[in-house]
């Protein structure tokens, strides 16, 4: 590029640069290498866990003949699930059934009317459809701002592969920032998705039941919600639900890379 009479290279950051950097100053320290280093690279075929699960694999091997476990003790089998981060119970199992839910509506709701149609239970998933849009609830996330949506134009021609948009977000009042900071967008996945996936699993029972959502790893007396909130968010003013988690938490639409 030519900057007005100065020739500039772009030049793009070494492959793999920091971590490079980190491994020559320890050696300059004095440490010594036991297994050569791994290096991820993200545009793999399969992301990172391209170059990482060949090399986590020779690095359990190493380990295996060269730092044996005491006798007695057995390394996991790679077909054993490793313990879940949460454990969901459902609040109060035995009064659910007097619980209201999204998808149960109670079965008298549609007493007194002269329409046949209307008395049998009326179900609240029949109208869902694929425009149906997510649920607006806010969420609460520590220090959230709700910011709304006022311009969505796709910048890229319609043919394109590619999908880029201009959003254009206001806010109420300012927002101070410092270089380096970023906004975090916080994501939710359809209705119709959501319900296609509890049904498929066998989940509608269970899915609009109240849950406690507790960390696997805390003291069986810690109340529910302790660490849950460390990167599990909920809608305010009442307890999660498995459809709660389904649509503000986890992303059940990705395509896995392998």
């Amino acid at each position: 590029m030519d900057g007005g009479g100065v020739n500039v290279v772009c030049a793009p950051v070494p492959f793999n640069w920091a971590a490079r950097k980190v491994h020559r100053r320890l050696q300059q320290l004095g440490a010594n290498e036991f297994y050569a280093r791994g290096e991820g690279d993200e545009q793999h075929d399969e992301g990172t866990d391209g170059a990482f699960v060949p090399w986590s694999l020779g690095f359990k091997k190493h380990l295996q003949e060269n730092y044996p476990l005491p006798e007695g003790v057995e390394p996991i089998a790679d077909e054993e699930f490793l313990p879940p981060n949460y454990i969901l119970q459902i609040v109060n199992p035995e009064t659910d059934s007097d619980t209201q839910t999204q998808n149960n509506a109670s079965s008298n709701m549609n007493e007194g009317t002269n329409d046949p149609c209307l008395k049998e239970p009326f179900d609240t998933a029949d109208l869902i459809t694929d425009e149906t849009p997510p649920p607006d609830d806010i969420l609460d996330i520590p220090g959230h701002r709700v910011l709304t949506l006022t311009k969505n134009i796709r910048i890229t021609a319609e043919d394109h592969f590619q999908d880029v948009r201009h959003l254009t977000l206001e806010i109420e009042g300012n927002i101070r920032y410092q270089p380096g900071d970023v906004l975090t967008l916080y994501p939710k996945n359809f209705p119709a998705d959501v319900n296609s996936l509890i049904a498929l699993q066998g989940w509608t029972s269970v899915a609009d039941k109240p849950l406690s959502v507790i960390d696997s790893a805390a003291h069986p007396t810690s109340p529910p919600f302790t660490a849950a909130l460390l990167d599990l968010h909920f809608v305010i003013g009442r307890p999660p639900t498995l459809r709660d988690i389904l649509t503000h938490n986890l992303d059940i639409t990705a395509i896995p890379r392998r």
